[in-house]
């Protein structure tokens, strides 16, 4: 059986778990299956989800704090398969105070965390100005070793040297009236790889 890239999907069939696969040779195959398309090469992508929130809403610092409204869950087609986590997290922080995310699946730590410190994260920012808003990416390629459903989240963690009421804002900027205020959205991408 030839090797499939998602390039070569083409989705599109009355019945939406069904595809055609063109193989090298110019012939077609179809295959249908509960969940649909399912790559069994190697690095193949069995399955894409994408989420995202823009819940808006402030928190105390000095505490790690799970985004709202963003549950990302993907179900794997095998024990064995990967999963890769792409994530965007949008922050507002008081007082150009350091900005840290982290992943987690099932609420334990799955991202790689930093080595030293006292606040210790996957993504790491600091914003421009007092209020202003931050955008941490990070990704991570997780192997949670049983199908699932497994459900992913973003924590983030402003450091300041007191606790300061509304120091962690999701999705906003820490200012949230005038002109200095303002919105954005934070997401999680999932992708099953065949392992």
């Amino acid at each position: 059986m030839a090797d499939v890239t998602i390039g070569q999907l083409n989705v599109g069939i009355p019945n939406k778990n069904t595809a055609v696969i063109p193989y090298s040779d110019g012939s077609t195959t179809y295959k249908t299956s509960p969940s649909g398309i399912v790559a069994a090469s190697p690095g193949s992508v069995i399955q894409i989800k994408y989420f995202y929130s823009i819940s808006t809403a402030g928190y105390n610092s000095n505490t790690w704090i799970t985004c709202p409204n963003l549950n990302a869950i993907i179900t794997l087609t095998k024990s064995t398969n990967k999963v890769l986590i792409q994530t965007t997290a949008s922050i507002g922080a008081h007082n150009n105070n350091d900005t840290y995310t982290k992943i987690q699946r099932g609420g334990v730590d799955v991202s790689p965390l930093g080595g030293t410190g006292v606040v210790r994260g996957t993504g790491f920012s600091s914003p421009g100005y007092s209020g202003g808003p931050v955008c941490i990416v990070s990704n991570y390629l997780d192997t949670p070793g049983t199908v699932g459903p497994h459900t992913y989240t973003i924590q983030g963690y402003v450091q300041t040297d007191s606790i300061v009421s509304s120091g962690l804002n999701w999705n906003r900027t820490a200012t949230v009236t005038g002109t200095d205020s303002g919105s954005a959205s934070s997401s999680i991408i999932l992708t099953e790889i065949a392992e």
